[in-house]
């Protein structure tokens, strides 16, 4: 299924991340200043040589003229974006993927006890907030999450422990950008104080989804879900 498509994407060869939010991609005899939206250390797709893909901004006077949104890796390119990831979910609700049945009303970027949490969906008499969580990490066809330690990462799904705690349901979705990937594992080596609450979360009766996506041509598409390693 189709999740979105892109405009006059370009084609580029990566050459040095300047700091966190900063890339310097080759494009034939230019270098260009891109604006790498992902905070992850995303080491396996950002280093020198290998091919991404750009798009120009929407956003006039900004420093940067491009956006970096794919990086190749011996699956095929994989989304490096997270600016996407709200629209990529709220495509999921809206095909049916996640629920059926009742209307689903979703609300993103939803205040709860001093920080954010990106949706709160109501279907039918239920309540759910859901924190999405982009993986960009794949190793022997297993996704891992998260490639860099998360604080913010580890309170969210403390959050949602508290929440379920209080009645509501809780959910985490790993938007999988592996198109390989063929079973899901919280990154105890990078980051085991986030994985160790993520453990306790499913203990608590949260729910984990896994949907998979993967490019072809100029367009995103959903391929299937995957489950998570039995722990």
């Amino acid at each position: 299924m189709k999740i979105l498509s892109f405009e006059n994407l370009l084609d580029g060869v990566f050459i040095e991340r300047r700091n966190r939010f900063l890339g310097i991609v080759q494009m034939g005899n230019r270098y260009v200043e891109v604006a790498v939206r992902d905070s992850g250390r995303l080491e396996e797709l950002l280093f020198k040589g290998n091919k991404v893909k750009i798009i120009p901004s929407k956003k006039s006077g900004r420093k940067t003229e491009y956006d970096l949104l794919s990086a190749y890796s011996d699956a095929g390119f994989v989304l490096v974006n997270s600016s996407l990831h709200r629209d990529i979910f709220q495509r999921i609700l809206d095909e049916g993927l996640l629920f059926s049945g009742d209307k689903v009303i979703s609300k993103p970027e939803v205040k709860v006890r001093g920080s954010r949490l990106d949706f709160f969906v109501e279907v039918g008499d239920r309540k759910i907030w859901i924190e999405t969580k982009g993986c960009t990490l794949a190793r022997n066809r297993i996704a891992l999450f998260p490639d860099a330690p998360t604080l913010r990462g580890k309170r969210h799904v403390e959050e949602l422990i508290e929440l379920k705690r209080e009645g509501y349901e809780s959910m985490i979705v790993f938007l999988v950008f592996r198109s390989d990937a063929e079973v899901f594992l919280p990154n105890f080596e990078t980051d085991p104080e986030f994985s160790h609450a993520f453990i306790s979360a499913i203990k608590e009766g949260i729910k984990v989804f896994c949907p998979v996506f993967g490019f072809k041509g100029d367009s995103l598409y959903y391929l299937r879900n995957i489950p998570m390693v039995r722990i």
